[in-house]
């Protein structure tokens, strides 16, 4: 973040990640961003407040955070071999929501044995990741190839948040 805004602090807030039946991967991610920008906003008075949410889909369900060890194995079972979509979307909020947006990559997963799930499971690294995977950790080995933004899947897409805050002019080119 430091290459885009010089100054920042990072904040977490508490707010309902429950997918709801109506919502795609990126009308959820859209809707996390936002409402984690407003729960942000009466702790940052004053303050542009970033907020992103980051979702994995394939086959049009929704994986969002492991609920424990079997859980994660499963879902790296269902991404092994396997393209899936990556959706972060994020929010610039002053008073209220200046730009949100939401991108999408694609991540093709090798094949993975059962004995690699569940080493990669043990360091604990899926517990807190969607799809129970973190490419900017030990999980970039699951991954055969990205297409498009890799910051987007580690979970800020930070091309497209620069661009949005050099439009805002709230970031120098």
């Amino acid at each position: 973040m430091k290459d885009i805004i010089e100054t920042f602090e990072v904040t977490s807030v508490d707010v309902d990640e429950s997918i709801t039946s109506h919502e795609d991967a990126a009308a959820h991610a859209t809707r996390l961003a936002l409402e984690k920008a407003k729960a942000a906003a009466p702790r940052n008075k004053n303050a542009v407040i970033i907020a992103a949410d980051t979702l994995v889909t394939i086959n049009g369900a929704i994986l969002g955070k492991p609920e424990g060890a079997s859980h994660a194995k499963e879902m790296l079972k269902t991404l092994s071999g396997k393209t899936h979509s990556v959706f972060t979307a994020f929010c610039i909020y002053d008073d209220r929501p200046l730009s949100i947006k939401a991108c999408e990559s694609r991540v093709t997963f090798k094949d993975l044995t059962d004995s690699e799930i569940e080493e990669y499971i043990s360091t604990g690294e899926p517990f807190d990741k969607a799809g129970s995977y973190g490419a900017q950790g030990r999980g970039k080995a699951l991954i055969e190839r990205v297409e498009g933004s890799l910051t987007n899947v580690i979970g800020l897409p930070t091309e497209e948040l620069r661009a949005e805050l050099v439009r805002l002019s709230l970031a120098k080119e």
